[in-house]
């Protein structure tokens, strides 16, 4: 089950950092770029953004702790924290929008609406 869950969260890595290509062509997978990225559980590295990823199914996950974490462990790091929770199909039905969700603080998601419309 172990490998199983690895291969899902680096799958699900590798997923984000094609789609996030489309904005910011020189994205990798931390794994690949970065191992104090890596370390800091940031799965996506060149990118202005704090990125971790969690895929499957994650009962006891906290967001508030996965995004803490990341900050604890990068204290002058002034990007934006986000997690993406890449959830766990259902066998035979289609992934929809709600498939893939994306958790910030307030302070964080305040701060990316003021960059998107104080232009």
């Amino acid at each position: 089950m172990k490998n199983t869950n690895r291969t899902k969260g680096h799958n699900a890595e590798r997923l984000y950092a094609l789609k996030f290509k489309e904005l910011f062509p020189n994205c990798q997978t931390s794994r690949y770029a970065s191992r104090m990225l890596d370390d800091a559980g940031v799965d996506l590295a060149n990118i202005p953004l704090l990125v971790q990823i969690k895929a499957g199914v994650h009962k006891g996950m906290k967001p508030e702790e996965v995004l803490k974490n990341i900050k604890d462990k990068l204290p002058n790091e002034e990007k934006l924290k986000l997690l993406i929770h890449h959830k766990q199909g259902k066998p035979g039905k289609k992934r929809d929008e709600f498939a893939s969700l994306v958790t910030m603080t307030f302070e964080d998601f305040f701060t990316l609406l003021k960059l998107a419309y104080d232009n």
